[in-house]
C-alpha cells in the first residue's frame, strides 16, 4: 500500500462503507476505476482493501498517510437514537470524529463531513450557507458542533445534506409492495422532507474530492419542500389502481415522533 503513497499516487477513503451511501459511492468509484478504501466494521469484511474503523471505540488504522481524501459516512443519524442516548450519540458524531479527521488532516488528508439540514431550525425554507446555526435536535446540535470543529481545521469541506432517498430504502420498498398488494399507505401529510436522490448525492461528493485543489468550506445539496403524502402520491402514479390506495396520515399519531420538534420546512439553498 505505501509504494504507491511513495510516488504520490495516494488513494481516498470512505469511512463508513457499510452504510448505504458508503456502499453506493464505492460502487460507483469501482466503475470508474478510482483507488479507495471503504471501512468496515464488520470483522467478517476486513481486507487490505477494507480496514477497520470504529469511532465509538476509537478505532483506526495507525498510518493514515496513503489518504488524499476522506469523506465521513459513519455515525449515528438516528433521530431518536440521538435524542435518547445524547452522551453515545455526541461521542460518536463529535468527538471520535474530530479526533479521526484531525488524524487524517494531519497525515495531509482532505476531508469531506456529511452534515444535515438538521443544523437549522426548519422555521423557513431554502436556508442559506452563511446562516448562523440554530438547531433544535439533539442530532442538529452535533452536527453544528462537529461542523465548527472541523471548520477550524482549514481543510474540510462540509457537505449539508437534506432527506436522501433511494429505490431500496425501506419506506419505499413497503409503499411498492402494499400499493401493488392492493392495500392502502399512509404517508404524513403534516411532516415536510426535502428529498435528494442518492446518486445525486454520490456525484457531489465526488466532485468534491476530485477538485484540484480541493475546497474547504460549507456546501448545500437539497431537493425542495414537500410532504410525504406529496412525494407517496407522485412516487406510486403507475402503481396505484384507485387514489384512495394514498391516505394522508398525521405523525403526530407517533408517539415517539409527536415528542420531537418536526421542521415546517427542510430545504437548503444551493
Amino acid at each position: 500500500m505505501t509504494t504507491d503513497s511513495k510516488h504520490g499516487n495516494k488513494m481516498h477513503l470512505i469511512i463508513g462503507g457499510d452504510s448505504t451511501l458508503g456502499g453506493a459511492l464505492a460502487d460507483d468509484w469501482r466503475q470508474r476505476q478510482m483507488r479507495f478504501h471503504a471501512s468496515t466494521r464488520r470483522h467478517k469484511s476486513i481486507s487490505p482493501v477494507r480496514p477497520y474503523i470504529d469511532l465509538q471505540h476509537g478505532i483506526w488504522p495507525d498510518y493514515l498517510g496513503d489518504y488524499r481524501c476522506a469523506v465521513f459516512c459513519a455515525g449515528i443519524a438516528n433521530l431518536l437514537v440521538c435524542e435518547h442516548n445524547r452522551s453515545v450519540a455526541q461521542w460518536v458524531n463529535v468527538t471520535q470524529t474530530v479526533n479521526l479527521a484531525s488524524a487524517l488532516i494531519q497525515a495531509g488528508c482532505f476531508v469531506v463531513f456529511l452534515s444535515t439540514n438538521q443544523v437549522f431550525d426548519g422555521r423557513k425554507p431554502y436556508r442559506e450557507i452563511n446562516e448562523p446555526v440554530c438547531p433544535v435536535t439533539a442530532y442538529g446540535e452535533q452536527k453544528a458542533e462537529a461542523e465548527q470543529q472541523l471548520l477550524a481545521l482549514h481543510k474540510t469541506a462540509v457537505l449539508r445534506l437534506t432527506k436522501v432517498v433511494h429505490a431500496d430504502m425501506p419506506l419505499l420498498q413497503q409503499w411498492r409492495q402494499d400499493i401493488l398488494a392492493g392495500k392502502r399507505i399512509y404517508p404524513f401529510a403534516d411532516m415536510t422532507f426535502a428529498p435528494v436522490w442518492l446518486s445525486q448525492v454520490v456525484q457531489r461528493v465526488t466532485a468534491l474530492m476530485h477538485a484540484k485543489p480541493p475546497v474547504p468550506g460549507i456546501f448545500h445539496l437539497s431537493g425542495q419542500d414537500q410532504s410525504y403524502y406529496d412525494f407517496a402520491v407522485h412516487l406510486c402514479r403507475d402503481w396505484v389502481t384507485s387514489p384512495q390506495q394514498i391516505e394522508p396520515a398525521s405523525y403526530q399519531q407517533n408517539a415517539e415522533l409527536a415528542k420531537l420538534a418536526i421542521p415546517a420546512f427542510t430545504s437548503l439553498k444551493m
